[in-house]
């Protein structure tokens, strides 16, 4: 082997050994940072035009440290594209591909790191599958930091109205599901309780009030009083299956849900570490709730969830589809088909089995509490002259769908949904509607045209017997 071959041979061996050594080195590097996903997410529904905050949680399962700061802090792109400018951009996201940092200033190995960050929901509705990924910057993509989030767009609650309607005088959309609930036979003269599963967590509850609540659990097993402005807070170990109550002055263990309940029934509670806006009003954060709270683990979807228990009444007057209008006959006629298409969400719970509530703060009708209800006496002076009042057709209580503003018609059931028509639902001219585009799904009552029925003269019970034919306006409680 001549000087120069056996050179040649030594650099490409050295070349080759460099390669691997190389390629040994950047996967090294790689395996240093990994993640394990270790938030649930639910799909995602949310109205057109709103905003929802998401949150989403990690396991570090790699050596080296997460920080939120510094040249290779971690935070969230958009993936599948890399980089590509996601619809649902909001305006605190780090850029149009960057929804958020790592919260947590630093997460060491094991240890769990949480991302929070907005969605601003465009305004054209359907279902999106988003992509994301975790990175750190200047470096790589995080090797088990990717997900998806399926996210439903739906019907826009309106936060504006065709010209007739007065400045403060906001029409909006009900949600409504796709499929006909089915007639509810009357109630027997009571007014329901109704639990309402408001959100998901994987963070402590942290409670207060300006009144007395008292903690226990759903067996009655009594921890502690909660005082006037005092705080305790709730949370759960899924992996031990156990509750965890921080009272004021001691701590406890359940391994049963954990319910904090009012000694008045004029009790409202804040949920300090919760944030809920309406688009419409921006500057109030929707996390007050009368009635009771509970904590529950809901085994069969493996979510947490924080459900409000609380009287019918109640919740109407915290079901967010009107601004606070001063029409009462308006008001009234609204009051009523809320509560009665409310009523038959409630007799049709079987879409939410096994999650311990009957219905759904966003998917059924838009819920959000006291701090609503504040906002609004004069939807809430509505709801009391109304009380028990609902729609009923052949003595059964009546589905009563309602939408923003027509084109000059309301449309039929089968016209909008398909299935089978309704008897009570046919398609009516809508006169105070003409020359406006339809907002909304058509089905019903069109609360631009009521609206202008109710200034003109008319009263609650002759509005909503205009859009429903042939139905009776009774009290069932």
């Amino acid at each position: 082997m001549s000087k120069i071959t056996r050179k040649i041979w030594i650099l490409a061996v050295t070349l080759i050994v460099a390669f691997f050594v190389v390629g040994q080195l950047v996967e090294a590097k790689e395996s240093d940072y990994a993640a394990e996903q270790y938030s649930k997410i639910k799909e995602i529904e949310i109205q057109a035009g709103e905003r929802q905050k998401i949150k989403i949680g990690f396991k570090n399962v790699g050596r080296y440290n997460w920080r939120s700061t510094g040249k290779n802090f971690v935070s969230v792109y958009t993936f599948g594209p890399k980089y590509r400018q996601s619809v649902f951009e909001d305006e605190l996201w780090l850029g149009a591909d960057q929804p958020a940092k790592l919260k947590d200033p630093l997460v060491g190995p094991t240890q769990l790191g949480y991302f929070e960050f907005y969605l601003q929901a465009p305004d054209k509705q359907g279902v999106y599958a988003e992509k994301f990924a975790l990175a750190a910057e200047n470096k790589l993509w995080i090797p088990g930091g990717q997900f998806e989030l399926v996210i439903t767009v739906k019907d826009e609650i309106a936060d504006s109205v065709p010209q007739e309607a007065s400045a403060g005088e906001t029409v909006v959309t009900a949600t409504v599901e796709e499929t006909a609930p089915t007639a509810l036979k009357i109630i027997d003269g009571q007014e329901p309780t109704v639990r309402v599963g408001l959100f998901t967590t994987e963070e402590p509850i942290i409670f207060t009030s300006p009144y007395t609540y008292e903690i226990k659990n759903t067996q009655g097993e009594f921890f502690c009083v909660l005082n006037l402005n005092e705080e305790a807070s709730v949370s759960y170990v899924e992996a031990s299956r156990i509750y965890h109550i921080k009272c004021p002055t001691t701590d406890f263990t359940s391994a049963s849900p954990v319910r904090v309940e009012p000694t008045e029934i004029i009790s409202f509670m804040e949920l300090k570490n919760y944030e809920k806006y309406l688009r419409w009003l921006p500057k109030v954060n929707n996390n007050k709730f009368r009635g009771v709270i509970e904590i529950n683990f809901s085994k069969d979807n493996g979510y947490l969830w924080v459900i409000n228990e609380i009287p019918f009444e109640s919740y109407i007057k915290g079901i967010a589809e009107s601004s606070d209008n001063k029409n009462q006959e308006f008001l009234k006629a609204l009051a009523v088909a809320v509560r009665t298409y409310g009523l038959n969400n409630l007799s049709n719970p079987v879409k939410h089995n096994g999650k311990g509530f009957d219905v759904d703060a966003d998917i059924d009708q838009v819920y959000r509490g006291y701090a609503f209800e504040e906002q609004m006496p004069f939807w809430s002076n509505a709801i009391d002259a109304t009380r028990g009042i609902v729609v009923t057709y052949k003595n059964e209580v009546a589905t009563t769908p309602y939408f923003a503003c027509s084109s000059g018609r309301t449309r039929t059931w089968r016209e909008a949904w398909g299935g089978m028509d309704k008897p009570w639902i046919k398609s009516v001219k809508t006169p105070y509607d003409r020359g406006y585009s339809r907002l909304g799904h058509g089905v019903g009552m069109s609360l631009h045209d009521a609206l202008t029925r109710a200034k003109k003269g008319a009263l609650y019970d002759e509005i909503l017997k205009y859009y429903y034919s042939g139905v009776e306006i009774k009290s069932v409680y």
